[in-house]
């Protein structure tokens, strides 16, 4: 695996560090507003030192990108019609199994972080419709915003759907 920060292949070790801070920050976030997480409070829990958070991520919003990443192109592939139905439906079937941390990151705190880095994704590089400096089009971020919302009411239980249909609302409901 490649280090995000200097492109070096990670070591054991250095993978463990890495799983041993994400760890660290899922139990953290379920028990806590995402504001209220320090960089101290996820070394503390994940027995490692600053400097050592510091030489895999530059910050905690850096890591909740890296645990969130692979589930957001996913998302982002979906709103411009290029997922797979058997992925889409996976992912809502791994949101629904874990739909108590998915409250949280799709909730209030950190829907604003999600909801950027989702409309970031949803723009193609040289698609033209964001902005020069790389800010997401209002149909980007309307999109991302779309789905996070959705995404928060289905997993607190505001709406009622199976992951089935969810994945089938995701995978039409942006080109219409």
């Amino acid at each position: 695996m490649n280090c995000p920060l200097t492109g070096a292949i990670l070591d054991r070790r250095q993978e463990r560090t890495r799983q041993a801070l994400r760890q660290a920050f899922i139990a953290l976030v379920a028990e806590r507003r995402y504001e209220d997480i320090a960089v101290t409070d996820i070394v503390e829990r994940a027995n490692v030192g600053k400097s050592t958070f510091y030489e895999h991520f530059r910050s905690k919003d850096e890591l909740l990108s890296s645990l969130m990443d692979r589930m957001l192109r996913d998302l982002a592939d979906a709103a411009r019609g290029e997922l797979e139905a058997g992925k889409l439906h996976f992912l809502m079937d791994h949101f629904w199994a874990n739909r108590r941390l998915g409250r949280v990151v799709f909730g209030k705190s950190l829907a604003p972080t999600i909801r950027r880095r989702l409309a970031a994704m949803i723009e193609q590089p040289g698609n033209g419709t964001g902005a020069p400096d790389g800010t997401p089009s209002p149909r980007s971020v309307l999109t991302a915003s779309g789905q996070v919302g959705l995404l928060h009411s289905w997993l607190s239980g505001e709406c009622v759907a199976t992951p089935e249909e969810m994945a089938a609302t995701l995978a039409s409901g942006w080109s219409q």
